[in-house]
């Protein structure tokens, strides 16, 4: 069996040689490293603002419906960025997402989803979000933790790779809280 404490980060699923080089970067080098890497706070998704409700220039969850997937277009640089909308029934908002391709693919027409980011007004006065982070509605993980991050790793990679360790090193962890 190894040992989770001296277990070096590039053998952990999803992480090879240049992703690790990314974690030594943080002082992360072994998974014992990686799961005492403390989140330096919490997102929490859980308190939900209908869109009529989300204030300009402030941080919300918003729960809705795609209303069409996200199309690609092209800015005057050349790179891609895709648009589209959401609603919850009472209120429309607006989602932009650059050079992520994966939106177009995960966000369906008809489907639920929470999106997470700071709520801004367009030229036209509608609402919307500048890459917004998000999930779908039914995933249930409410409380999103936020990790210092390097210009290659963001915190959403480490918090994956933190879930895959604790995940394969089920059996090597004890609690230390007592009953």
């Amino acid at each position: 069996m190894t040992d989770i404490k001296t277990t070096d980060i590039r053998f952990l699923k999803g992480i090879g040689d240049k992703r690790a080089e990314s974690f030594r970067r943080l002082g992360i080098h072994t998974v014992g490293d990686l799961l005492s890497f403390y989140p330096r706070g919490y997102e929490d998704w859980k308190s939900i603002t209908p869109i009529t409700e989300a204030r300009e220039d402030e941080t919300a969850a918003v729960k809705a419906v795609m209303i069409a997937r996200p199309m690609p277009i092209k800015t005057r640089s050349g790179k891609l960025m895709y648009r589209s909308s959401a609603t919850d029934g009472k209120g429309i908002i607006h989602l932009t997402f650059f050079n992520n391709r994966f939106a177009s693919q995960d966000l369906k027409e008809g489907q639920e989803f929470i999106f997470y980011g700071k709520v801004k007004i367009n030229d036209m006065g509608g609402k919307e979000m500048l890459s917004p982070r998000y999930m779908k509605a039914e995933a249930g993980e409410y409380l999103h933790p936020v990790y210092r991050q390097t210009a290659d790793l963001n915190s959403k990679a480490i918090g994956k790779a933190v879930k895959t360790a604790l995940e394969t090193f089920r059996g090597q962890l004890k609690d230390t809280l007592p009953q």
